[in-house]
């Protein structure tokens, strides 16, 4: 045993790394998860926040699969789809608000995507 461990939690600047979004709409959303204790745990050390990965990545990838995260912002929507802003605005709107045609994530007024079922979605194997 070479005695190095993995982390297994998310600080700040791992919220912020994953769902692509500034440091302050980070600390805001990881606050009011643990003010509200959803959509996943959030355990308070001092004044520092850390989420188990297990809970958030299970969170963020929708039951899928226990691995980093990966999500795709809008404008990387509206490049894959070769749409305008507005289009690309109004699907991730449509789809956040039915949960589907794939899973949408809304942090504020951003919209985040999770690669896993947006690309089956966009394969048509979902």
């Amino acid at each position: 045993m070479d005695g190095t461990r993995q982390c297994q939690v998310y600080q700040l600047p791992d919220i912020q790394e994953i769902l692509k979004i500034q440091r302050s709409a980070a600390y805001s959303f990881i606050k009011s998860a643990y003010e509200a204790e959803e959509p996943f745990r959030v355990i308070k050390i001092g004044s520092a926040y850390r989420i188990p990965r297990i809970e958030f990545d299970s969170w963020v990838n929708g039951m899928e699969t226990q691995t980093k995260p990966a999500v795709y912002d809008v404008k990387q929507l509206q490049d894959i789809l070769g749409i305008g802003r507005t289009a690309a605005y109004k699907l991730a709107a449509k789809a956040y608000e039915a949960q589907s045609p794939f899973r949408v994530l809304q942090i504020g007024s951003l919209y985040r995507i999770p690669q896993g079922g947006f690309d089956r979605w966009l394969s048509g194997k979902n």
